[in-house]
């Protein structure tokens, strides 16, 4: 009898060891994969959460799909332009499906810095770079045409195409259909030239990937 209780204490003694040292390795993994947290991000944080941001938007897997996803927003633009934008979206992206949330200069400072942050964790690759690569207007690999890449990073999180997308926008999958590709290239160069009441802002697409989506979207 004595046996078995010094044995099941031995049994906890190693189960509890084990635990504690998992717990500390995953914490250090944690902090290795994070930059560390500065007032300014913990303010934008709370900017994020005040303004209900997830309602509309995902951020590190969390959250909604209405509006796109912000976790690596901060790569794709600068500091300067997302203030700009979080203090005045029309203004900055004529014609947005957002509206104005009245931040002030320092909130508007501090939301930039914290997805800044966010855009620095190492989330172990994710989301995957789309099938093809990023090679505007060139073949990848015979995998999938280059507009369907393009699509998929830049187009797909407001529209729809051939049954997968988002809402936010006009499903497209009839588009090629319904307008010519000399309509369509004018249009994606610039929306609200060509279409004045549509909500749809400036793309700031290039000349070669407006040429690969409208051979996409006719095709």
């Amino acid at each position: 009898m004595t046996s078995l209780r010094n044995l099941l204490i031995l049994v906890v003694l190693i189960s509890g060891a084990a635990l504690a040292y998992l717990s500390y390795d995953s914490t250090a993994q944690l902090e290795q994969r994070t930059m560390p947290l500065t007032e300014e991000v913990v303010k934008g944080k709370q900017v994020w959460q005040d303004n209900n941001c997830i309602n509309c938007h995902t951020i590190l897997g969390n959250g909604a799909y209405f509006a796109p996803d912000l976790t690596k927003i901060a790569v794709k633009r600068d500091q300067e332009w997302l203030t700009r934008f979080f203090k005045d979206p029309g203004e900055v992206w004529p014609g947005t499906v957002m509206s104005k949330i009245r931040l002030n200069v320092e909130d508007a400072e501090n939301l930039t810095a914290f997805l800044t942050w966010v855009k620095d964790i190492d989330t172990n690759g994710w989301p995957p770079e789309p099938p093809g690569g990023k090679n505007p207007g060139q073949p990848q690999d015979g995998r999938e045409p280059a507009g369907k890449v393009i699509f998929a990073s830049k187009c797909s999180m407001c529209h729809r195409f051939n049954g997968s997308g988002g809402i936010a926008g006009p499903d497209l999958t009839n588009i090629g259909r319904e307008r010519s590709r000399e309509w369509l290239k004018s249009f994606l160069r610039d929306p609200q030239e060509i279409k004045p009441d549509s909500v749809m802002g400036n793309p700031g697409l290039g000349s070669e990937e407006i040429d690969a989506i409208t051979e996409y979207l006719t095709s």
